[in-house]
């Protein structure tokens, strides 16, 4: 028999979760967020020694410590109920209750974490006699969830060590609802801090100066890094070396001059070095992230507008690529559109996934960045890390490797038939005769509605209303990257036989790709490489099986064009590409009663 723990505040009432939110310190009346760098707000703050009463000291913190106490009264009765007091919400009081009894059952909110991929930190661990780490370790486990709350618990109790909530958050009167158990809204469920968060760590080993110590290697740096997902538009960095008094290293958003073209914070951050100014620095490098416009799987950009609308707009929110200093979120270098240091007049579309990095010649500075966009497009941004380059032409291009927003003719497809790449390139290096090169692996399928063409019936609450029958299906695609082996690709010095420097791929489409490379025979690698090569790369449908039929064709009913939809990243094993894939007319759980939740098919 397991007996469960007890509900920790009926087992410890003085128990308290450990609190922080970034509200700046003269900022409580407005709820005005912290400069970057600033002190963390702890709610309450805490003394050396523990009170006696701690129901009763929180109490007495709400109405007198700094900041909180200038926080509106609606946001301080949110406060209460998720450091697990039971105080009901009540726009026209006019104080907090005079008492914080202990529910008897848990009052603590935590939402879903859809998105925010739980990740392990190691702060030590024990070494032995041959200095490899042991199973004798200090760990943590850090993930967000849609009630706003940035989570660490302790990995082998599962004790909550701290938990982080936006300023952005609170001052949001319906998302901040969600730290309240049981609080409800006509626009539920938000979003919450459900973004994808990344931890950089850096180690120390310390050898035993005795044979009755061990030998360890303790954490010298554990920052963490991430956004919100569909619950704002911003990234953070936090310093939670000590998980238990964690520090605010920045916050960089849309409602910054440096970062108005940023979007919802989807794009998963990447830890990288770079050479910038002639110092070598430690950067975040994100997406610009996501226009809430493609909801509708029919939006496309107008060729003119004021961009007061979706259907005016003419780029869209998030068309941009970022790389900030991972200490001070300043940021070194954007590639957009238009009005960046680096610029290329195709970036109009958001750019949602974790960038790929590549350090081309393993000198630990990554020179390329890989992504693709909601528009059926493929970028790579080469990075200038040569010493003595100045801080103006560390960009050194942003080339668009593929448009396949086409048909196999080369006309742009309308009415967002394009493909949208929701998740980052698979890159891999292959060496084929004397050649060299890169292959760009990518997969398409409408993330944001992912049931547009299935379910027919039964649709009550789904985007779109009624399931769409024009879309076409989705593909995965092998680009050939022929470019970045070149050794004056940054120099754009004469070629060594004298020919002038000229990039070899770019804008490439459909009509230059080999459809179902399976079917081929014969001298298969001559097609795509060497000087009789014709094909700048491939693609197949993700619903056709392995002989190239299409399953999903309108005629034999095995399934709807479109429905099957690439889920994550591709993965390159062993000369494989894997692609999960979404089939929503797969198994799934239907039941009997369609008013009651089901699941609709299934992941593969």
């Amino acid at each position: 028999t397991v007996t469960p723990q007890k509900y920790e505040y009926a087992a410890n009432p003085n128990g308290l979760r450990k609190l922080f939110t970034d509200v700046a310190a003269t900022g409580g009346t407005v709820l005005t967020g912290a400069s970057n760098g600033a002190s963390l707000l702890r709610i309450p703050e805490w003394p050396a020694t523990a009170p006696s009463n701690v129901p009763t000291y929180v109490l007495g913190k709400f109405g007198t410590q700094t900041t909180l106490k200038d926080m509106p009264l609606l946001t301080r009765q949110k406060l209460l109920n998720y450091l697990g007091y039971s105080v009901p919400l009540d726009e026209t009081a006019t104080a907090l209750p005079t008492t914080l009894p202990i529910p008897a059952t848990p009052h603590l909110a935590m939402g879903g974490s859809i998105h925010s991929f739980p990740v392990q930190m190691t702060y030590s661990g024990t070494l032995d006699a041959s200095g490899n780490l042991t199973s004798t370790r200090s760990q943590s486990i850090l993930y967000g969830t849609m009630e706003g709350g940035l989570h660490i618990v302790d990995s082998s109790t599962g004790v909550e060590q701290m938990v982080f909530v936006p300023a952005e958050l609170l001052r949001n009167t319906t998302a901040s609802k969600a730290l309240v158990k049981g609080e409800t809204d006509l626009t539920a469920p938000q979003a919450g801090l459900d973004g994808a968060w990344v931890a950089d760590s850096l180690y120390v080993a310390q050898k035993a100066s005795s044979s009755s110590e061990d030998s360890v290697v303790k954490a010298s740096r554990m920052n963490v890094y991430g956004g919100l997902r569909m619950g704002g538009e911003s990234y953070y960095g936090l310093n939670v070396l000590d998980p238990t008094s964690p520090k605010f290293l920045f916050r960089i958003g849309r409602d910054q001059t440096n970062f108005s073209r940023m979007g919802q914070s989807w794009s998963k951050p990447v830890l990288a070095n770079i050479r910038y100014n002639n110092e070598i620095r430690r950067v975040m490098i994100v997406g610009g992230g996501y226009d809430a416009c493609y909801e509708d799987p029919t939006f496309t950009l107008a060729a003119s507008g004021d961009n007061s609308s979706c259907t005016t707009k003419t780029k869209a929110q998030g068309n941009a690529v970022y790389v900030v200093d991972a200490t001070t979120g300043a940021r070194l270098w954007w590639t957009s559109d238009t009005g960046a240091d680096t610029n290329n007049t195709n970036m109009k579309h958001s750019i949602v996934s974790r960038i790929s990095a590549i350090d081309r010649n393993g000198d630990g500075l990554v020179d390329h960045l890989y992504f693709g966009d909601l528009g059926g497009q493929v970028f790579r941004a080469d990075l200038n890390n040569i010493a003595d380059t100045t801080t103006a032409n560390f960009g050194k291009r942003v080339v668009r490797l593929a448009n396949l927003a086409t048909d196999t003719a080369g006309t742009a497809l309308t009415t967002g038939k394009n493909p949208r790449f929701y998740e980052a390139p698979t890159v891999t290096i292959h060496d084929q005769g004397a050649t060299t090169f890169m292959l760009i692996g990518i997969a398409a399928g409408n993330r944001s509605t992912p049931l547009d063409v299935y379910p027919i019936i039964g649709r009550d609450g789904m985007s779109p209303t009624n399931a769409l029958n024009d879309r076409l299906v989705n593909n995965v695609y092998g680009i050939i990257d022929r470019d970045f082996i070149k050794r004056n690709l940054f120099t754009g010095a004469n070629n060594s036989d004298g020919t002038a420097f000229a990039l070899s791929t770019e804008n490439i489409n459909l009509s230059t790709l080999q459809k179902d490379p399976q079917k081929l025979s014969g001298n298969i690698p001559s097609m795509f490489i060497g000087t009789s090569a014709t094909k700048n790369g491939w693609y197949r449908s993700l619903s056709s099986n392995s002989a190239g039929t299409e399953r999903a064709d309108n005629v034999n009913g095995f399934r709807i064009p479109g429905g099957m939809k690439a889920f994550e990243e591709p993965i390159a094993l062993t000369g494989n590409l894997i692609v999960p894939v979404y089939d929503p007319q797969g198994t799934g759980i239907a039941p009997q009663n369609p008013c009651l939740p089901r699941v609709v098919g299934e992941t593969n």
